[in-house]
Order: C-alpha cells, then sequence, then structure tokens
C-alpha cells in the first residue's frame, strides 16, 4: 500500500464548513452553533467482509453526532450528553 493511500485512510480534523464534504454541508446549514465545532472525517473503509460507510463526528456542547454517508445517502445518530 502506497504512502498517500495510507493517509487517504487516516481520519483528519475538520476545522471549518469549508472543509466539509459537500454531502455534510445541508445538514450544518440547519444547525446553529457559535463555532464550529470539534469535528473529525472518519473515511469509508472495508474491513474484511465489512463495509464500514465514511462519518462525520461532531462535538456540540450538549452532544455528539454522528453522521453516517451512505452511499450519498446520509444518516444521522445523536447522542446526548445526558444519556452517557
Amino acid at each position: 500500500m502506497s504512502s498517500i493511500r495510507t493517509m487517504k485512510s487516516w481520519p483528519r480534523a475538520i476545522h471549518s464548513a469549508k472543509d466539509l464534504p459537500e454531502i455534510y454541508l445541508p445538514k450544518f446549514e440547519e444547525l446553529t452553533f457559535e463555532r464550529f465545532p470539534y469535528s473529525v472525517l472518519v473515511p469509508h473503509e472495508i474491513r474484511g467482509r465489512e463495509e464500514v460507510p465514511e462519518s462525520l463526528i461532531s462535538l456540540f456542547e450538549d452532544c455528539i453526532m454522528v453522521f453516517e454517508n451512505k452511499t450519498k445517502l446520509l444518516c444521522l445518530r445523536f447522542i446526548s450528553f445526558q444519556r452517557l
């Protein structure tokens, strides 16, 4: 595996809306926040027979939101800190 291919498989920090892949922009535009939440983009991965979709994990003041890019369909999981 080449080093560039390996680096593309690493999660990366997203610092602003301009760094977001286009599929996530509409959902982020619906949200309200004072400053951009700490966010990490986890690339699509195939582990043996299991396929793991690309995910965007964002830490907000009161929750964690996980956006999964499942073949151009965006699924959202909301995890409230009160439930943890």
